[in-house]
């Protein structure tokens, strides 16, 4: 068994998952990977890298008229 998995979500980077890099093992959806990297550190007895670009988390839609907190 591999003692490093490596998950990745959708985006440009996951052009990593085919050669000469093949840098991904796994790969679901958009935002999944930090989840599944959860999930597979439990369930195995693998060290986990996750690969996560900065579009899941800094959305493309103007926020600048939503009130935060309310």
């Amino acid at each position: 068994m591999k003692i490093l998995f490596f998950s990745s979500d959708i985006g440009c980077y996951t052009l990593g998952v085919s050669p000469p890099y093949e840098t991904t093992d796994y790969l679901l959806s958009m935002g999944s990977s930090i989840g599944d990297a959860c999930g597979f550190s439990v369930a195995t007895n693998q060290y986990i890298v996750s690969f996560i670009g900065d579009s899941t988390f800094f959305p493309w839609w103007d926020t600048s008229s939503y009130k935060w907190g309310s």
